[in-house]
């Protein structure tokens, strides 16, 4: 089962992942467990793996950050972690969070930046790679 995150409507009113940007020049991992951490509650010590799929996203429909004028894309890098136990702890960005299927998750999903990651995840699993 995948967790997949309803935005609030001020925020998009969308399906998604988490996602959030860098900050003060963090890695890409250091922002995916501050934002897993803000968005869902999770700690970060829970293992998180980077997965190979990339894009990069037009700069105007990230909400939430101000870009430059200068800054027309941004990269958007994956992450997947492992969670212990069913429940997440929503933050205000989000509205609502559902545990669904592979299948389910790829109607719901908004971006098609996040239905990428999640058919390499799913690949991995099936084939038990190193996630």
């Amino acid at each position: 089962m995948y967790a997949i995150f309803r935005r609030n409507q001020e925020t998009g009113d969308y399906w998604q992942g988490i996602a959030g940007g860098g900050e003060d020049h963090k890695s890409p991992l250091e922002a995916a467990h501050r934002e897993s951490g803000e968005e869902a509650g999770l700690h970060s010590t829970q293992k998180m793996y980077q997965l190979d799929a990339q894009c990069m996203v037009p700069s105007a429909k990230v909400c939430g950050l101000l870009w430059g004028p200068d800054i027309l894309e941004i990269s958007e890098h994956a992450f997947a972690v492992a969670v212990e136990g069913p429940e997440l702890h929503i933050r205000k960005e989000h509205s609502e969070y559902r545990w669904v299927t592979y299948e389910e998750e790829l109607r719901h999903l908004h971006w098609d930046s996040n239905r990428v990651p999640l058919g390499e995840l799913s690949q991995r699993l099936t084939a038990r790679d190193e996630i």
